[in-house]
């Protein structure tokens, strides 16, 4: 009798034993396994953080990048408007003698007139520009850096490829105005000595040496180290994302104020011919019917 309870009792100890076993084991699994979820979401949260902060960095450094443009724009239109300005007084304040010969007197006038011009559509364009930053750094350039895949924040640059895509060749026709003016400035300088001076013809040879001497060494020494300026950025220089279109393509999709330029300008001509009909943006097509 006491043989059978006591084996009774060790094959219930027995049992006890392999199921406290087994649920110590399955204890453990458990264990691991929510040591592996910690690690795995510790990971995630780490990889979130490290994300963010590079995208914080990325906003950082395109916002300088803004900044540096809006500087140079500023830079370049308010050298316009000084350079406008004195072309101007120079007009106002220029004593003209009584009988000053008519055709250096008109060629005087149509200098001075186009400096101002070119001046003034450089400064207007320069700040047209800057508004157009101002806008885009405030409105959108933080949801184009969001839509960033994480690998491509090394290689993409938002605001880079907006200014290819809408304000690279407003700044290129800005800039060429800027060029004009300058060489129209330089013009106008050596016809002030021959308005002004007219009976003393050797101060008009002389400011007319001056004012071409200046203007070789600002085409010869100056002009041609930074003609690259003007030049479309092409190769490891243009973002990965930016890809060149045609220039059908590149005109529907482009509202700059080039464009703006060649819709009044061509509406006139093309609003005659019934094969022809216009677009949103200002490129015209052919019509099926």
């Amino acid at each position: 009798m006491n043989a059978v309870v006591g084996a009774m009792m060790g094959s219930y100890d027995l049992q006890n034993a392999q199921r406290w076993r087994v649920e110590d084991m399955e204890y453990r699994k458990q264990e691991v396994q929510w040591r592996e979820d910690d690690v795995k979401r510790q990971h995630a949260w780490r990889l979130d953080d490290i994300e963010r902060e590079k995208r914080l960095q990325k906003l950082e450094n395109e916002r300088r990048v803004t900044d540096a443009r809006s500087e140079q724009l500023s830079a370049v239109s308010n050298l316009s408007a000084l350079l406008g300005g004195f072309a101007m007084v120079a007009n106002v304040e220029i004593n003209l003698p009584a009988d000053i010969n008519w055709s250096i007197m008109f060629l005087y006038g149509t200098v001075s007139a186009s400096v101002i011009l070119c001046m003034l559509c450089c400064m207007l364009m320069c700040t047209l520009l800057l508004l157009a930053i101002t806008r885009y750094a405030s409105l959108d350039l933080e949801n184009d850096l969001r839509l960033l895949e994480f690998e491509q924040l090394d290689v993409e640059s938002p605001f880079y490829v907006w200014w290819l895509k809408r304000c690279e060749k407003d700044w290129q026709l800005a800039y060429g105005f800027f060029r004009v003016g300058i060489f129209l400035f330089l013009w106008t300088v050596a016809l002030v000595g021959w308005v002004q001076f007219e009976k003393t013809m050797i101060a008009g040879i002389g400011m007319s040496a001056i004012a071409f001497l200046s203007f070789v060494f600002w085409q010869v020494r100056i002009e041609s180290k930074w003609r690259y300026l003007l030049a479309f950025p092409e190769g490891t220089s243009v973002p990965p994302s930016y890809q060149r279109v045609s220039e059908a393509e590149q005109r529907m999709r482009s509202r700059s104020l080039t464009e703006l330029f060649e819709r009044v300008f061509t509406s006139r001509s093309r609003s005659n011919d019934p094969e022809e009909r216009g677009t949103r943006y200002g490129a015209y097509v052919k019509s099926d019917t």
